[in-house]
């Protein structure tokens, strides 16, 4: 993540989520002791494009939500984004 944009990696597949055309809506379901973990990237014509965020982990995931503002509060975390471009 930069200050303008979420770059998403699965494998070879790179997508770019530009802050200047998306907003982000994120949604967790707990079950038997498993969390779902999932990040929508909603374009200006409301297209959602689902990001499976399973693999990370809900801690990983509640600091993306933070760093991404959808919870109100930062959550810090030794490994917070510079800013600079991957």
């Amino acid at each position: 993540m930069t200050d303008k944009e979420l770059i998403v990696k699965n494998g070879k597949k790179e997508d770019v989520y530009e802050f200047s055309k998306y907003h982000f809506r994120a949604r967790t379901i707990s079950s038997s002791g498993d969390t779902e973990c999932t990040l929508y990237a909603i374009d200006e014509n409301e297209n959602r494009t689902h990001i499976d965020c399973e693999l990370i982990g809900i801690g990983q995931f509640k600091h993306l939500l933070a760093d991404l503002k959808l919870t109100g509060e930062q959550v810090p975390y030794p490994h917070r984004p510079t800013g600079r471009p991957q």
